[in-house]
């Protein structure tokens, strides 16, 4: 991406997915354009080192970068449906992803997240990404270290993409101070930065009407983001400069190869290891574990172990598809003759009927005792509070798993639903909106894993029994989306 935007000089498009760590231009409480937050600071750096590249945006104001937050992983995915480029341009160069703070720690958010960068790097543009780690005291009060970062890691090192973050930057400081540290750099709710609303990330008109001066309420928090995140570009700028760019390599030698096993590794005579077959006798064939000539001659064997197709090129598979799926290497003879059929396997397709996507709307074909619902002009939900009220979603499957995002709370009386696929009722997924953490965020859950490709539908009921535990009676419950690949 930098050495396309010094060679072309052209016009450099860059997406940010993310959290409310960097807030959405479509939210009134917050604006990323705003002089000390994040994005914005990206921008004035790739303005001042790539003078001729012109950031083209696709959000109502002419000279912010295309941004959406309030989300955690498993809900980008969303926004990268055929045809929905309000978010994320199909032609995108760079796109700089947040998600430490909004996703959990969790084996099922590491499949989320894989979703996630896989889609995005099968986009036609072929972009850049940039995972960004923002950190938040009331997450590292429950979880400790063991945060969202966990999952993201191994991700993000089998498709070799970057990961700076700015954990390990305040870690020993928050140990060590923990209140100042909290004060000095988030609000009360110890998960976002210290500015009511976002002013640090507000217009420069907008933070004078709150009082505060041009730097904002304490953007420090937004400064060190932008720190981290600049000072990885600026490294691979000079490496750029210096070494340039990995060159291509021969299909001979990737993936695409058409030679044999034998014609790109040479086993020049069989090393299997004896069997035991009596505990008082040595198994035959013993000996030549010690022959020290064979031994020596492992040295000189030819082994031309191949790679991807090109240095920028994703694996095969997503990281948890269980190869029994894609090969057989039972014998030789199960080896494929070509690789087309591995260079061409079904990638992920995203489907979702969201509440808050006017291009992609949550719109039941049934309804009964749901409702829309606005949540001050920012998120919007189907909600119910009614036993037995149902509502029903159409989806498209691909690869039949199906998944309902919905609210989660400690604060509010939140209910109970379970929702299935099509008629299996009895193969219900209990939703439970209750949950004992402090914060108050959106969460996902599978309900289906297994389901034909195609055409479904998923339906919800509020139930009568709940897992608050305080309120028999709570009932209240909110669908975001519902969701498939």
């Amino acid at each position: 991406m930098l050495n396309k935007a010094q060679k072309e000089r052209g016009r450099l498009k860059v997406g940010i997915l993310g959290g409310s760590v960097h807030p959405d231009p479509e939210y009134p409480q917050g604006n990323p354009n705003g002089p000390g937050c994040y994005p914005s600071l990206l921008k004035d750096w790739l303005n001042e080192r790539l003078p001729l590249v012109r950031i083209r945006s696709r959000n109502k104001q002419d000279d912010v970068l295309t941004s959406i937050s309030n989300e955690p992983s498993y809900a980008a995915p969303r926004t990268l449906q055929p045809g929905l480029t309000h978010h994320i341009p199909p032609d995108v160069d760079l796109i700089v992803l947040e998600f430490d703070v909004n996703d959990q720690a969790s084996f099922l958010y590491q499949h989320f997240f894989d979703q996630l960068l896989r889609a995005l790097l099968t986009l036609p543009s072929q972009p850049a990404v940039i995972i960004l780690g923002a950190w938040a005291p009331s997450i590292a009060q429950d979880q400790g270290y063991a945060d969202p970062q966990l999952v993201h890691l191994p991700i993000a090192s089998y498709y070799d993409i970057p990961y700076v973050s700015m954990k390990r930057m305040v870690w020993e400081s928050y140990l060590r101070w923990p209140g100042s540290v909290r004060k000095a750099f988030w609000v009360d709710d110890g998960l976002h930065p210290n500015v009511r609303g976002h002013v640090s990330c507000l217009s420069r008109a907008e933070v004078k009407e709150v009082g505060a001066d041009d730097r904002g309420l304490g953007g420090f928090l937004q400064r060190v983001l932008a720190d981290v995140l600049t000072s990885y570009l600026e490294y691979e700028l000079c490496r750029v400069s210096i070494l340039g760019l990995p060159k291509d390599r021969e299909p001979s030698t990737t993936l695409a190869t058409l030679a044999s096993f034998k014609d790109m590794i040479d086993l020049s005579f069989p090393f299997d290891p004896p069997h035991m077959t009596d505990p008082k006798l040595p198994p035959l064939g013993w000996e030549r574990m010690f022959n020290a000539t064979a031994i020596k001659a492992l040295a000189r064997e030819s082994r031309q172990f191949i790679s991807k197709t090109s240095p920028y090129s994703l694996p095969l598979t997503e990281i948890f598809t269980p190869l029994r799926d894609v090969v057989s290497d039972h014998s030789p003879a199960d080896d494929p003759k070509t690789p087309d059929a591995l260079l061409h396997l079904v990638q992920p397709q995203m489907f979702c009927a969201d509440a808050n996507d006017p291009q992609h709307p949550m719109r039941p074909v049934l309804s009964s005792g749901w409702r829309e619902y606005d949540w001050n002009g920012e998120k919007h939900y189907w909600v119910s509070d009614q036993v037995g009220a149902r509502i029903r979603v159409d989806v498209k499957v691909a690869e039949g798993r199906i998944a309902v995002y919905y609210f989660r709370s400690k604060m509010y009386d939140l209910g109970d639903a379970k929702c299935w696929v099509d008629d299996n009722e009895k193969g219900a997924k209990r939703l439970p909106g209750w949950w004992s953490r402090d914060y108050n965020v959106a969460s996902v859950a599978y309900i289906d894993e297994k389901v034909t490709s195609g055409d479904h539908y998923v339906t919800c009921e509020i139930m009568k029994e709940t897992t608050h535990p305080n309120n028999t009676d709570a009932h209240h419950f909110r669908i975001v989306a519902v969701m498939a690949t």
